[in-house]
C-alpha cells in the first residue's frame, strides 16, 4: 500500500502563461517534498512547461473553455477524483466540488472585482461565473492561500472571506548564468502580456512610438499568444505594427529563452490595469531589465522601489521615465532590482507553500483522530 501523501492539482482552468509556470512550480515542490502529485488539465501546455519526473498528467480536453470546466467539474470531476484516490485536491482560483479537502490558490485578479471592471475583462458570462466559482472557493475551501496581500485585500472585501487564510508569494526562477553581455546601444523594449484588454497593450505601442522618435534604432518585443495579442490590438495599431519592421512578436518563451530575452533588453514594459502579482517584473529585475508599470493593483507590493511607476495609462510619463534611465540611475536601478528580486526565490516560497498545506493535512489528519 502507498503511504505517500497523494495531491490531486485542479489546473483545468490554466492555459500557458503566468497560471500554467505556477501549477508547474507547485506540483514541483510538492513531489521534492515526497507528495505524490497528479495534474488535471484540459490543454497541452507541457510542450512549454516541463513537469517534472514521477508528476502524473491527467488530461481531460472535454474540460477546455469556461463553461465546459464548470460543467466538467459538475459532472465528471467528483468520480474522476475517486478514482485516482488523492488525500487532498489543491485548486486555482475557483472551488473544485468534490469531497476531498480542499486547497485553493488565488492567482486571478478578475473574480474579486466589480462586476463591470470584470465585464469588461473577461465578458459578461465569464464575469459571471468566475464570481460564483471564486466565491465558492472563499467560503467551502478549507484554507485559502492568496498570491499577494493585494488579492487578499480584495478577498476580504468581497464579503465571503475564508476562516483559514495566508498570502504564499510564489517567487521566481533563478536566470541561467549569464554567457553574454548586453549591447549598451540596443533600445529594445519588452512587454510579457496576453490579447487581454487590461494587458493595454495599445498603450505599450503609443509609448514605443513615441520612444522611437529619440530612438529610431528603437525595437518593441512581444511576448506571448502573438494571434491573441494581434487580434486585441485596434486597427490603428494593427496596422502600425504591419508596417514596422521593429516591432516583432516572439511567441511563448521557455524560462531560459524569456530571460536571455529579459536580459537582452533595455527594459520591461507594462502598462497592465490588472495584475494580481508582478511575477515577471521580479524575473526582469532578476536578469538586470529594469522594470516599467504603471501604479495599479500589485505594482507596489510587487515591485517596491527597485522599478519605475508611473501613473495609469501615462505614456507622457512613461516616455519620461524611459528617457531618464541612464548612466547611473540606470545602474542603481539595475542593482535595486537584483536585491529585490533575491527576496522571491522560486524555491523557498513553494517550499513554503508546499509547508503550509503540510501543516493544515496533518492538523486535519489530528482532527479526525481526535
Amino acid at each position: 500500500m502507498n503511504s505517500r501523501r497523494h495531491i490531486l492539482v485542479d489546473g483545468l482552468n490554466l492555459a500557458r502563461g503566468g497560471g500554467g509556470v505556477v501549477m508547474v512550480r507547485l506540483a514541483d515542490a510538492f513531489s521534492r517534498a515526497g507528495w505524490r502529485v497528479t495534474v488535471l488539465v484540459s490543454r497541452p501546455i507541457f510542450d512549454t512547461y516541463v513537469l517534472p519526473d514521477g508528476v502524473e498528467v491527467s488530461v481531460h480536453s472535454s474540460a477546455a473553455g469556461a463553461v465546459q470546466s464548470a460543467l466538467f467539474r459538475r459532472f465528471l470531476l467528483p468520480g474522476i477524483c475517486k478514482t485516482l484516490g488523492g488525500d487532498l485536491i489543491l485548486s486555482f482560483n475557483y472551488r473544485s466540488p468534490v469531497l476531498l479537502p480542499q486547497v485553493t490558490y488565488h492567482i486571478n485578479i478578475i473574480p474579486l472585482l466589480p462586476l463591470a471592471d470584470r465585464m469588461r475583462a473577461a465578458g459578461w458570462l465569464r464575469a459571471l461565473m468566475q464570481r460564483r466559482a471564486s466565491q465558492a472557493a472563499l467560503t467551502r475551501s478549507h484554507i485559502n492561500l492568496f498570491e499577494s496581500c493585494f488579492i487578499e485585500s480584495l478577498a476580504s472585501h468581497s464579503g465571503k472571506d475564508g476562516t483559514h487564510n495566508k498570502v504564499c508569494y510564489i517567487g521566481i526562477d533563478a536566470p541561467p548564468a549569464q554567457t553574454l553581455s548586453r549591447d549598451d546601444e540596443d533600445r529594445t523594449l519588452v512587454t510579457v502580456t496576453s490579447g487581454a484588454p487590461h494587458k493595454r497593450n495599445d498603450k505599450t505601442l503609443e509609448l514605443f512610438r513615441a520612444w522611437r522618435v529619440g530612438e529610431p534604432s528603437a525595437r518593441l518585443v512581444f511576448v506571448g499568444d502573438e494571434a491573441a495579442i494581434y487580434a486585441g490590438l485596434p486597427k490603428e495599431e494593427r496596422i502600425f505594427v504591419d508596417a514596422t519592421p521593429s516591432v516583432s512578436f516572439a511567441g511563448y518563451l521557455g524560462r531560459d529563452e524569456l530571460y536571455a530575452q529579459l536580459r537582452a533588453s533595455y527594459a520591461l514594459v507594462t502598462f497592465s490595469r490588472l495584475e494580481s502579482f508582478f511575477m515577471v517584473a521580479l524575473e526582469a529585475m532578476a536578469a538586470g531589465c529594469p522594470v516599467l508599470a504603471c501604479d495599479t493593483t500589485s505594482a507596489r507590493e510587487s515591485i517596491g522601489d527597485a522599478g519605475l511607476i508611473v501613473p495609469a495609462n501615462d505614456t507622457l510619463a512613461a516616455l519620461g521615465a524611459l528617457q531618464s534611465l541612464t548612466g547611473g540611475e540606470r545602474t542603481e536601478l539595475i542593482a535595486k532590482g537584483h536585491a529585490r528580486a533575491a527576496r522571491f526565490d522560486a524555491d523557498i516560497c513553494a517550499d513554503r507553500f508546499v509547508q503550509t498545506v503540510a501543516d493544515f493535512f496533518s492538523q486535519l489528519r489530528q482532527k479526525k483522530l481526535d
